[in-house]
């Protein structure tokens, strides 16, 4: 056992020590609301209570995590190992791997050719331990499984993506119902190429029209840097101080990982980002993608350590953001022939992303169902690769010319505890999909909810974050504005002047959207109080947004800094802020935020002396009516009225 292995395993005793402690808290919920510090984390608390179910025993999860050391995590750096020191003989010279499989892109189909063939020949030099490899660590991923008590391997992962099987489905289904168009794209481009059965894997990334031009890493600095700064001129920022500061390992080089990734440090506010760049629009684009995860990193700074990890099919919403971004606006200036080249370009990407990923989540689905029994072999494996790309690709391929070594080369496979590793990028890809639909719709004013957006990704379950996709805010927000306009009569404290009244009840939605939004940013509830409740339920008219919650007057003002809420400090000793929201009609909405407290009155009706709490039944007591102590959680539209009575000395909110 090294060093380094030896604290990561400490590391994670640590961790799996403190969600055991968690999860055996009597009366959690009730903690949890009942303190500010614990408040702010509190999804993560609830989540790691939900995990300790399935932790094992203390003392033999210290033996088993020792023992993967020489199994799992073994093998998967002796599959590190291989692969980095694994050269191909291309036209007599041995080339570094990464080197070869970016070949891939270059516009002479006979060297695309040469390297696929080249690529598949290397692999016959490693493929029987690689193959070892992959069945110990799928192997040991079974056990873990049982021990643990999950059904199966995929039911722990989506588990710990914070995701469900029926979300899972409904993605897949989509998918498959997409793949008729994927295959037609793919027969057009064989066409295209010359090829009568199908496109030959060799050519899923050749290059079509004009765009063959090759960018040196100032180029592609120079275009990242520019085109970013127009739509948020602090990501521009970013992005440029990351090349300067040398935060990109950029070449391919004997030794180096294929692919890409970028990996955050929350607690120093910086990240490094590796590539493979050979000089192609994809090059830059995928080092849009990488650095997308580093502004995710960055909006994540705003939130506590624990706060700041968000699950894997949400941690891609940046990165294909800005992948989509760049193409969007490279677009616009250029002629008909790059432009169907960049089109082209987004389709194959997104074929990756798509129809490659679903082959690669059936391949590994293959392999765990096959090692239930036994080891499978490399020629197994190649068989089971062949199959999911049939399967996945369809008529869209060659089937002469498919890729049976792709298990070998790709890594995420053979990573010890992130197995199916690859679903969340398909849903990610969507995902983010969906989120630069809402940057069209409203253009770079769009940002501060983006940031914001990344920021919460760490912070709910991945349908609830899903959910506000079309919105930016949870679907129960609209129910919600048009529950407080069922008097009809919101129009006394705003008046559209459009005339719409579905597009004044969208801005009304908005504004809480984004009222909540911010206040809830450090996971803090957030109430509607009094009238707000009160006059609805009565059918009245209503004359005021009255809210509340725990966080003081300063976080709030700091929550609402640079983003769409204007904030205004009115009474600091009473813990009030007024909060303003501007909709797409120009009409102003504005609410009254008040921190919890408790008064205490000499004579008069002002309280002579306050003192802010986290207790929201200490401040439903000092209410001067029991119909205004009525309370509505903003994050899910939970109606808690009868529990504050103040007469009645009402237990506090769970």
């Amino acid at each position: 056992m090294d060093e380094l292995s030896a604290l990561m395993v400490e590391v994670q005793l640590c961790q799996s020590r403190c969600a055991r402690h968690v999860g055996g808290v009597s009366g959690l919920d009730q903690l949890i609301e009942g303190r500010e510090a614990l408040r702010e984390n509190g999804f993560i608390l609830r989540e790691m209570a939900r995990q300790s179910a399935h932790m094992l025993p203390a003392e033999l999860e210290k033996w088993m995590l020792r023992m993967s050391l020489d199994g799992g995590d073994a093998f998967s750096k002796l599959r590190d190992r291989l692969i980095g020191t694994h050269t191909v003989d291309l036209n007599g010279k041995a080339q570094p791997l990464p080197a070869v499989r970016g070949m891939a892109y270059d516009p002479d189909p006979a060297v695309r050719k040469a390297a696929y063939e080249a690529e598949l020949a290397s692999y016959r030099k490693i493929e029987t331990p690689m193959a070892f490899c992959l069945s110990c660590i799928k192997g040991e991923a079974l056990t873990m499984c049982e021990a643990k008590g999950y059904s199966d391997v995929l039911s722990q992962q989506l588990a710990e993506s914070r995701m469900d099987h029926e979300t899972l489905d409904a993605m897949w289904t989509a998918i498959r119902e997409a793949l008729p168009d994927f295959r037609r794209y793919l027969r057009k481009k064989a066409e295209l190429l010359g090829h009568t059965n199908g496109l030959p894997f060799y050519d899923l990334f050749a290059p079509m029209g004009r765009d063959t031009k090759r960018y040196t890493v100032a180029e592609a600095r120079e275009l990242l840097v520019r085109v970013f700064s127009q739509v948020h001129p602090e990501m521009g920022r970013f992005i440029d101080h990351a090349f300067e500061n040398r935060w990109i390992d950029l070449y391919p080089r004997e030794g180096k990982e294929g692919g890409a990734f970028c990996a955050g440090f929350h607690q120093m506010k910086i990240s490094r980002v590796l590539t493979n760049f050979v000089g192609s629009f994809s090059d830059v684009s995928t080092l849009a993608h990488e650095l997308g995860h580093g502004w995710h990193n960055v909006c994540l700074e705003r939130v506590p350590v624990l706060m700041a990890d968000p699950p894997m099919p949400l941690a891609e919403t940046a990165s294909i953001f800005n992948e989509t971004l760049l193409s969007h606006e490279v677009r616009k200036t250029a002629d008909d022939e790059t432009r169907f080249a960049l089109l082209e370009n987004s389709l194959m990407e997104a074929t990756q992303v798509i129809v490659d990923i679903y082959s690669r989540f059936l391949f590994e689905s293959a392999v765990f169902e096959a090692r239930k029994t036994h080891i499978p072999t490399a020629a197994e494996l190649n068989r089971m690769m062949l199959d999911a790309q049939r399967e996945s690709y369809g008529d869209g391929l060659d089937p002469e010319v498919m890729h049976s070594g792709m298990w070998i080369n790709k890594s995420h496979y053979y990573s010890v505890g992130l197995h199916f590793y690859n679903f969340p990028y398909a849903f990610g890809h969507l995902f983010g999909l969906g989120v630069f639909k809402k940057y069209l719709e409203k253009g770079a004013a769009f940002m501060p909810e983006y940031d914001a957006l990344l920021a919460s990704c760490g912070s709910g379950l991945v349908r609830d974050v899903a959910a506000g996709v079309g919105s930016m805010w949870p679907a129960w927000t609209t129910g919600a504005a048009r529950w407080m306009c069922s008097a009809g009569n919101w129009t006394s404290l705003s008046t559209c002047a459009s005339g719409d009244e579905e597009r004044c009840i969208d801005g009304r939605a908005m504004a809480f959207g984004l009222w909540r939004a911010f206040l809830s940013g450090r996971g803090k509830p957030v109430y509607l109080v009094g009238g707000a409740v009160r006059n609805p339920l009565m059918g009245l008219p209503l004359s005021d947004v009255d809210m509340c919650g725990p966080a003081r007057p300063e976080r709030v003002m700091a929550l609402c800094e640079g983003t769409q809420v204007r904030a205004v400090l009115r009474a600091a000793h009473f813990g009030t802020v007024e909060l303003h929201v501007t909709d797409e009609c120009g009409v102003r909405h504005m609410a009254e935020y008040t921190t919890f407290r408790e008064d205490s009155y000499r004579c008069g009706h002002r309280p002579d002396a306050v003192r802010f709490t986290a207790d929201i039944g200490v401040d439903a007591r000092r209410r001067d009516f029991s119909v205004n102590a009525l309370y509505r959680r903003l994050y899910d539209g939970e109606l808690a009225g009868s529990r504050y009575d103040p007469d009645r000395r009402g237990q506090n909110a769970p």
